[in-house]
């Protein structure tokens, strides 16, 4: 059955001028500027260890989502 109605979850019709208008994109990007900003306050000694972890982590995922080239 097809109806006309508008979709409450419609997908954008509008044309992308560049990938910082992906939603994604913004939330990736987000997420590492809070992660670098949050691991700033870590100890001095956890920089080789959780926040250097935390900071590849956020790295890779932005980068298989292409947020970030190299």
């Amino acid at each position: 059955m097809e109806t006309n109605a508008p979709q409450e979850n419609a997908v954008r019709k509008a044309p992308l001028h560049s990938y910082r208008e992906l939603v994604v994109w913004q939330k990736a990007i987000a997420l590492v500027i809070d992660v670098y900003s949050i691991t700033k306050e870590f100890p001095r000694d956890e920089i080789y260890g959780l926040t250097s972890q935390l900071h590849i982590m956020t790295f890779a995922s932005c980068r298989m989502m292409n947020c970030i080239t190299p």
